[in-house]
């Protein structure tokens, strides 16, 4: 018999205020909007503009069997929105494991030690999505992993080393 605390159930009930159950479990796709996918297509068709910008980018990571993620990130000066903010772009095709309280960092290390920047909660688990930071890209030097991270279980989901 399975024994489940106050505390835990008192948990759950917070995080089924803002997901589903079915959420939870299975995940939510997302996607990028119009303007965001053709950065997404500039990123890809001119590689060296991208780099020369200051972009980087990674490759999220398997940790293990139940915490892992797939696809590419990219951070970059956002010129459309504001000269002064960045970009977080995840590509059309990342995948991270599904979790009840799932949040995305810039990282100065892969474990998410460190500095940290919360950029807020991981808005989908498959799919395109982005997060604007209100730094410019200089100062995002000293950033080198995206991380996601399970505050409710204090555990890391993935990571993407950026290059």
């Amino acid at each position: 018999m399975v024994k489940i605390s106050l505390a835990t159930l008192k948990d759950l009930l917070e995080i089924l205020k803002t997901k589903s159950f079915k959420e939870i479990l299975f995940g939510k796709k997302v996607a990028l909007r119009p303007q965001e996918r053709k950065l997404l297509e500039w990123i890809k068709h001119n590689p060296q503009e991208f780099v020369k910008i200051g972009g980087r980018k990674g490759h999220f990571v398997k940790k293990d069997i139940v915490h892992k993620g797939r696809g590419t990130v990219y951070l970059l000066p956002h010129k459309d929105d504001n000269p002064k903010h960045s970009i977080l772009l995840f590509g059309n095709q990342v995948n991270i494991q599904s979790g009840p309280d799932l949040y995305v960092y810039l990282a100065t290390t892969k474990k998410g030690s460190g500095k940290i920047l919360n950029l807020g909660l991981l808005k989908g688990t498959k799919g395109g999505q982005s997060y604007i930071i209100k730094e410019p890209i200089e100062k995002l030097s000293g950033y080198n992993s995206v991380v996601v991270y399970c505050k409710k279980f204090e555990v890391q989901f993935t990571y993407a080393a950026l290059r």
